[in-house]
């Protein structure tokens, strides 16, 4: 039996904390399993380029924290945007570009991802119209991002 508690928790805030992406993961699947189960936590900081995949569904389940999820179309429009606190669960298909935002200094969340054979790293395309991780615009591309996801997501609830 897999589980997530307390101490689960804390150890991967502790992880983040110190962890230069500023999250940290835990999975509950094996390397080649199609259905992927990753426990994500994180702290102030970090920050998540908008993407797509090619092939994966992905779905994500509110546990701990403040965080929206944002989806933009082919341009960089932001077209829907969900607080987890108060929709706890939102899904993607595939060629989907989104980002998850983290609006408190913890936060934790269950990425739920489904591969047509197993985990391919490769099959990750990084948004053109956003700065990438570690990019020195990220930080107000982030603000920026945030007013206006905050904003769709009142909205939204």
């Amino acid at each position: 039996m897999q589980f997530v508690d307390p101490d689960l928790i804390n150890d991967l805030f502790g992880e983040a904390e110190t962890s230069q992406r500023k999250r940290a993961f835990h999975t509950f699947h094996q390397e080649d399993d199609m259905f992927n189960r990753v426990l994500i936590a994180g702290t102030t900081g970090s920050y998540a380029a908008p993407h797509r995949h090619t092939e994966k569904f992905e779905a994500f389940a509110h546990i701990e924290g403040g965080l929206i999820v944002v989806e933009f179309d082919n341009d960089g429009t932001l077209l829907n945007a969900y607080d987890l606190e108060q929709c706890p669960y939102v899904e993607f298909g595939p060629m989907t570009w989104h980002s998850v935002i983290y609006t408190t200094e913890r936060w934790v969340l269950m990425e739920l991802a489904l591969w047509k054979t197993k985990y391919d790293p490769g099959d990750k395309e990084f948004a053109p119209w956003a700065p990438k991780e570690g990019d020195p615009d990220a930080a107000d591309y982030l603000r920026e991002l945030t007013a206006a996801a905050t904003a769709l997501a009142k909205n939204n609830a």
